[in-house]
């Protein structure tokens, strides 16, 4: 009876108001902003159903609006500042993220700051203590607006997150598994980065791009996750300064059918690691990803893949390869400012996946087998330990190549311990020669010595032997 009444009354309208008015003082007094609510139902104290709800910043703008929020918990949060919620769901979400050029710090801050403890000139902590297990989101769409970087607009069909337990306090997250479908990720930068400038006790001047500081984990949060899954994502990036031109380029990106697969991953000071099980997608010059696995380690001037392999409709490579910066900044400029080291095992690289990334001639349609090491940047390459094949012509040696990715301008050096071709391989890479009978009748070539030059004007010394 006593049960079928506390039911009865949390039906009533004058009740629901009351318990409207309850959660929002307490929200209103403990984040010291506005939070409304078009109705509300309670079921016995653990099951809360709250719609149309609009939280504030601190500034009075819309910060996050929800058509509806259920909630299942251990206690009503007005009544005890520790409680367990065992499953949230939300749906209709919208969310707007604003930092405007006077702020430091985005406008959410304060409520991170509230339940990690971190409000400044606070020893007591945050007042909330929460236990989430199990978050459900339907309809999400986020606006990042940032006066000091790039603006960002992303949404979500659907998401689920299942924690195994939620330290907000100590920052540390302990998570089982978080599976996002039909996330959508749009990154467009349209002004150039600010520079400041910093003053030594010598009077030297350093200038610096304002996200060379960029950190990975700046709070210190400690986070482990069992299994993280994406299916049919997509992500695009624009940077209106660049002009990218017909090839792939980190500046201007469009990637589609985004199909992730990740376990063990763990985010324990400034390195994340983890171990991809599966990852595919598509890009929109042509590019295709079949297949990636690999272990993973990054930090804020290295990314190791260990492990690797790789699988489009043209290529398969592996099995290892680092890159190492200055900082993470440094990304957005691959090609002059990040040094790589690529350890290839049995690789076979497709003509067709390196014209999505540099110009070839026509006449290059010959798959390349490889095995050894490949290091430095883009723009001045570094192989040693090589073993090259493609059609009829065998490699073994070491390369220098200086001025990727214009391949018609890069200066190529070869030295060459074992080199097997034939006129027939050589004339397809010489097809305007003007005596294409006498590179026929050459039948099979053995070459020791050095190539230099470019693609079309080189020089050879060393020994050669024909058939």
């Amino acid at each position: 009876m006593l049960t079928f009444s506390i039911w009865a009354a949390l039906k009533n309208p004058r009740v629901q108001s009351w318990l409207i008015q309850k959660i929002t003082n307490y929200v209103a007094s403990t984040l010291k902003t506005e939070l409304t609510i078009g109705n509300i139902d309670a079921d016995l104290f653990n099951h809360l159903l709250l719609n149309k709800v609009v939280l504030k910043d601190r500034k009075s703008d819309t910060l996050l609006y929800a058509g509806s929020v259920k909630l299942y918990l251990s206690d009503l949060l007005f009544i005890r500042k520790t409680a367990t919620i065992t499953a949230l769901r939300l749906e209709q979400v919208k969310l707007n993220v604003k930092r405007t050029g006077k702020d430091s710090t985005f406008n959410f801050q304060f409520i991170l700051d509230e339940l990690g403890g971190s409000k400044t000139g606070s020893s007591q902590g945050g007042s909330w203590q929460l236990n989430i297990q199990k978050v459900y989101l339907t309809a999400v769409a986020v606006k990042w607006m940032d006066d000091k970087g790039p603006s960002i607009e992303g949404s979500l069909a659907q998401a689920q997150f299942d924690f195994n337990s939620t330290d907000f306090k100590h920052h540390k997250l302990l998570v089982n598994d978080i599976h996002l479908n039909e996330p959508k990720l749009c990154i467009q930068s349209n002004r150039l980065p600010q520079r400041l400038v910093y003053r030594s006790q010598h009077d030297s001047i350093i200038e610096q791009q304002q996200f060379d500081s960029i950190k990975l984990n700046p709070a210190h949060w400690f986070i482990s996750l069992k299994t993280f899954e994406i299916s049919a994502g997509q992500f695009t990036y624009a940077d209106q300064q660049q002009d990218t031109g017909k090839h792939f380029s980190t500046h201007q990106m469009d990637v589609a059918g985004i199909n992730l697969s990740l376990n063990q991953l763990l985010l324990h000071d400034d390195t994340i690691k983890g171990v991809f099980n599966e990852l595919s997608f598509a890009e929109h010059r042509g590019f295709q990803l079949n297949h990636l696995t690999t272990h993973f380690e990054i930090n804020p001037q290295n990314i190791v893949l260990n492990e690797l392999a790789v699988i489009t409709p043209y290529s398969h490579l592996g099995n290892r390869v680092s890159l190492a910066f200055n900082q993470l900044s440094d990304l957005a400029n691959f090609v002059d400012l990040v040094h790589f080291e690529t350890h290839f095992a049995n690789s076979l690289i497709g003509v067709e996946d390196l014209r999505f990334f540099t110009d070839l001639p026509s006449y290059l349609n010959e798959p390349l087998l490889i095995n050894g090491l490949v290091a430095g940047t883009v723009g001045n390459i570094k192989g040693s330990k090589l073993e090259l094949a493609m059609g009829a012509s065998f490699f073994k040696g070491k390369f220098k190549l200086k001025g990727l990715p214009d391949i018609t301008n890069t200066y190529i050096d070869f030295t060459t311990e074992q080199l097997q071709s034939s006129g027939d391989a050589v004339l397809t890479f010489l097809p305007q020669t003007q005596n294409p009978e006498l590179l026929h009748r050459l039948g099979q070539l053995y070459f020791q010595g050095n190539f230099s030059g470019f693609i079309s004007d080189f020089v050879a010394q060393g020994t050669l032997q024909t058939s």
